[in-house]
């Protein structure tokens, strides 16, 4: 078996782009019109609607976000198994150590400004309510291990339960190398619509991991037949480009005309084809090789972690201690990203190079 490599440099930056969409998605949920919408209400009115309902939504839908993230995780891991020098006993504590170190120590910085800026004041907005209350033992517990889901204290935990769970089940996922793509393609559909419109979780992220399984194991055929096709028509990338963003935003463009809980489940066969195609353009397509391989990108792409997991409490911070001003808020967000570039210097890189080491066997 040849080596794999399982580094995709343009995979990083879009996964750093992804950060930052969700960043801006916990700025714009600040606001009481808007961050109705995702509890269940509407936003029908004005500018809320406008950046709720239109394009616009594109900058800062974060849970589609997430979905890119699930992806790529399916697809780097899978191609890490199908390396030569891959082995079961090694995986495991690497992979578990790479995602628990961060996790616990990032929730022993939110839970610190937690205690320190949340209840300081009460503001009407949705969001801030279920970010409401202090840390207890339970929340801890629950945030440390996360298979039995998180506390709500720190949004962006929610994930990271199916990021655990997907590292633990890998094994079954790699089944799906052995089914025809369309059978594999039907069996993930099915089951996303189906704990889509049942509202049970597990069923609807878990197999969003499965698209990126998929991927993976023709990722050199997809990547070769690709590459070829837009190294001579440029047109087709960028339309393939526009038509994956509106795929993937097509749940908020049908919500603003129909007004119903089966909406997500019937834009999510598009949602995961646009993931999907954009993933694929990224390697592909040489415009969107050069942004996500460009130098701020590629450092957003390195501290995307480590941002993912500090900046919300930051955030909700700022908003409590000053009612929402927006000149904390956008303070806020620039600290941010100093403490994810600090975080990932002192604290995640250290954990991943020590789980690497793990990776390869190595002791020193």
């Amino acid at each position: 078996m040849a080596p794999v490599k399982t580094r995709l440099r343009s995979l990083d930056g879009l996964r750093g782009i992804a950060a930052v969409v969700v960043v801006l998605q916990h700025c714009v949920l600040l606001l009481p019109q808007v961050s109705w919408a995702y509890f269940g209400g509407r936003t029908d009115d004005g500018w809320p609607a406008w950046i709720t309902y239109s394009p616009l939504h594109l900058f800062w839908m974060g849970t589609e976000a997430v979905y890119v993230f699930f992806v790529i995780s399916g697809i780097v891991l899978t191609r890490l198994a199908m390396g030569t020098n891959f082995t079961w006993r090694r995986y495991y504590p690497s992979r578990l150590i790479r995602l628990y170190g961060p996790t616990i120590l990032s929730v022993l910085l939110g839970s610190l400004i937690i205690f320190f800026t949340v209840d300081k004041t009460v503001l009407t907005t949705r969001w801030l309510e279920s970010r409401h209350g202090f840390y207890s033992l339970t929340d801890y517990l629950k945030d440390f291990t996360l298979i039995l889901g998180d506390s709500g204290r720190i949004g962006p935990l929610w994930s990271l339960q199916y990021e655990v769970l997907f590292s633990l089940l890998l094994p079954l996922y790699l089944l799906l190398r052995k089914v025809r793509p369309w059978i594999g393609l039907v069996i993930i559909s099915t089951l996303i619509v189906v704990g889509a419109l049942i509202a049970f979780e597990p069923l609807y992220y878990l197999p969003f991991f499965g698209l990126g399984v998929m991927m993976a194991q023709n990722w050199d055929v997809l990547v070769a037949r690709a590459t070829k096709l837009l190294e001579t028509r440029a047109w087709v990338g960028w339309c393939s480009f526009v038509a994956a963003l509106f795929l993937i935003m097509s749940h908020w463009l049908v919500a603003a005309w129909v007004d119903s809980f089966l909406v997500r489940a019937i834009t999510l066969p598009f949602i995961l084809l646009g993931v999907c195609v954009l993933v694929l353009l990224a390697e592909t397509f040489s415009p969107l090789i050069r942004f996500f391989s460009s130098r701020v990108v590629a450092w957003l792409g390195l501290i995307s972690f480590s941002l993912y997991l500090v900046h919300e409490p930051i955030i909700i911070g700022a908003a409590f201690l000053t009612r929402g001003a927006v000149w904390a808020v956008i303070t806020a967000v620039v600290l941010s990203f100093v403490v994810a570039q600090l975080f990932y210097m002192f604290l995640e890189r250290p954990i991943h190079k020590f789980s690497q080491k793990l990776r390869r066997g190595k002791s020193t």
